[in-house]
């Protein structure tokens, strides 16, 4: 892969996970319903942008998958990704779930979410927590990525002995996907977007960062109406959008000189922040609305505060852990810091 490549990957994967953390870093759930039209205009425009992000995620994991990939090669690249992606799961996974039988045990704390559910202290519950992630947030990615990286032997012999035919196949799982509405937070929903990728990048379509053979999906400014319209629509709309936008997206960044440009060191912190900023985010948010109170106007500027304030604790966390245990920051984080 060319430096350049490299690069725009990097920038990328920063910018989509500066995206999620926003998203997560809302306000809105502890706050009464939005009254101000325009407000919730507003709101309604930049969570249509935000949900750009998973979708390209899909994609671009997908895209670096397949990228010279053979049967011969499947072994090495799971073994990988147990290491880059499981095991770094598993950490995090037991370590908000830890989190969470504290905070429970906390009155003040716990009095001020009534969604919070009772543990049960058996084993086998506790090991349905940590492999389901069932305290930590936005680790759900990790699973049914991983758990679609598992059935990728059946996607690529598909794809070789199917060719063209595979469309065909991806149009019916497009199909039974619209029919059964699987839930978003599972590999189903994600499979024809994978299958989709797979498919371009195994039978040398061109579909890596450049995409070019798919320019006509841009026409119109396509990709600004569906992020508009994605947030009107139930879905049907939802789950088109998220087949769309990847490609809108990926082909930007093919177009993109900026992103070529090395990227700063904190931007290859992604990971971490992806698997941490959930819990701190919630943390950080109530504190504000607690101390300046709630407002309509107000809970955009705690999003953004919180968001950058995320950001900003977890990068000073892991420059210190670099200095005092650099295996141990390296191991949570997959080998990516």
């Amino acid at each position: 892969m060319k430096q350049e490549e490299s690069n725009k990957i990097t920038n990328l994967n920063f910018i989509l996970t500066i995206l999620i953390v926003f998203m997560h870093s809302s306000c809105l759930s502890y706050s009464s319903t939005i009254q101000n039209e325009f407000v919730g205009i507003i709101y309604n425009f930049i969570y249509g942008i935000l949900n750009i992000a998973v979708p390209t995620f899909f994609a671009l994991s997908t895209i670096l998958f397949f990228r010279n990939f053979d049967m011969s090669k499947y072994r090495f690249k799971i073994k990988s990704r147990i290491k880059s992606l499981v095991l770094p799961y598993l950490f995090w996974s037991t370590v908000f779930l830890v989190y969470y039988i504290i905070i429970t045990h906390i009155p003040w704390v716990s009095s001020m979410d009534t969604t919070m559910e009772p543990i049960k202290y058996n084993l086998f519950s506790i090991l349905y927590y940590i492999l389901f992630a069932k305290y930590a947030g936005a680790l759900w990615y990790i699973r049914e990525l991983f758990i679609l990286f598992l059935i990728s032997p059946i996607i690529y012999s598909l794809v070789i002995k199917l060719k063209s035919k595979n469309w065909i196949l991806i149009l019916f799982v497009i199909t039974m996907n619209l029919i059964f509405k699987p839930s978003y937070f599972t590999f189903i929903y994600w499979l024809p977007l994978y299958y989709m990728f797979a498919y371009l990048v195994i039978s040398k379509k061109k579909i890596n960062i450049n995409l070019n053979v798919l320019k006509f999906l841009l026409i119109s400014g396509g990709g600004l109406f569906l992020i508009i319209l994605n947030e009107y629509s139930g879905f049907y709309m939802h789950f088109i959008f998220r087949l769309y936008i990847p490609f809108f997206i990926l082909y930007l960044v093919s177009k993109s000189k900026l992103l070529e440009k090395n990227p700063k060191s904190f931007m290859k912190n992604n990971f971490i922040i992806y698997c941490t900023h959930f819990q701190l985010s919630v943390v950080i948010k109530r504190l504000l609305m607690i101390i300046f109170g709630t407002n309509e106007w107000l809970l955009l500027v705690y999003q953004l505060v919180t968001c950058f304030m995320v950001v900003c604790i977890i990068n000073i966390f892991i420059k210190l852990g670099k200095k005092i245990c650099p295996k141990f920051i390296m191991f949570i984080s997959g080998g990516r810091v």
